[in-house]
Order: C-alpha cells, then structure tokens, then sequence
C-alpha cells in the first residue's frame, strides 16, 4: 500500500485496511520510508473507527529506512511533520 508519494508536510491519505485484510486478525507489515527529509519526521498512524480517531504506532522515522509493525486497525495513514520547504516523503507499507 502505498501511503505517501512525494509528500510534504501534513496527514496523508486515509487507506482502509478492512477492504484489503481481515481486520479481527493482526496483520504483519513492513513500513518502508524514503524520500528527502529536510529535517522532517514521518509518523504510521492507525485508526479503529475508520479514520475518526487516529493512534501513533511507534513508527516514527527522521530518515530513510524500514521498520517491522503489527497492528489490529481498519485504516492506516502517513504523517510528515516539522519538514522544511524541500521535505518530499514516500512511504511504503507492505
């Protein structure tokens, strides 16, 4: 899934979860973060309620890189914060 494609600062796209997985199970991603940065932060953000409430998963990147998460939710987003005018993210769940 593709949660962010040359993103600046801001929420991305609200991607639900329940339409690709069975959500009463945990599902298993890789959370894969690239792009340039500019001294900006990229956040995974989950939400049980279809995107009402949203929760930080502990998946927090200053660089790029690529973290392991399990979850139980039914959509999923990217969030860059506190980039400069340059900050351009991807980011890749799968």
């Amino acid at each position: 899934m593709q949660l962010l494609n040359s993103a600046g600062n801001g929420n991305g796209n609200t991607v639900l979860i329940e339409r690709l997985f069975d959500r009463s199970k945990d599902q298993f991603f890789t959370c894969f973060v690239s792009g340039t940065f500019d001294g900006g932060t990229v956040t995974l953000e989950i939400s049980p309620n279809g995107g009402t409430t949203w929760f930080q998963t502990g998946v927090s990147l200053t660089a790029a890189g690529a973290q392991n998460v399990e979850f139980r939710a039914n959509a999923v987003r990217g969030v860059v914060s506190g980039g400069g005018a340059s900050v351009s993210i991807n980011m890749l769940l799968i």
